[in-house]
């Protein structure tokens, strides 16, 4: 079976962006953002924004716990590894907090944590809702 009927997660962050799409299992990262590459700095918004703009939830106000245990029970079924990102707010996670993160990650059996992509401190918060 190995190899034949599992999933290899497409696309990735940096693609997504090429197609127009939510950067494969990971949460949405905000209603808006901008996204710096080499082309220069890109305004980046989920499909269908106006359509579910309510229901989005940045990947920063989600629990972190959550999303490693749904990784931890999708992993069965990807072929090659899934690239999990944790999303920490500098704010509401401290070092132990995060530390107890990656012993779960590691506990649950997760091959990897990929990137832990967190907020400036200096970041001025704004209401998302009003962002866009």
């Amino acid at each position: 079976m190995r190899n034949a009927y599992l999933l290899a997660l497409m696309p990735t962050g940096s693609t997504s962006l090429i197609v127009s799409a939510t950067p494969s299992i990971d949460p949405i990262f905000a209603k808006f953002y901008k996204e710096e590459n080499m082309s220069g700095i890109l305004p980046q918004v989920p499909p269908e924004v106006d359509k579910y703009f309510w229901y989005y939830k940045s990947a920063y106000n989600i629990d972190q716990e959550w999303i490693i245990r749904a990784a931890a029970e999708r992993q069965k079924w990807i072929d090659q590894a899934q690239s999990l990102n944790l999303f920490i707010d500098p704010e509401r996670i401290d070092g132990p907090t995060l530390s107890k993160l990656y012993t779960l990650a590691w506990e649950l059996g997760l091959k990897t944590v990929y990137y832990c992509r967190s907020k400036s401190m200096t970041d001025i918060e704004e209401c998302e809702s009003c962002a866009t």
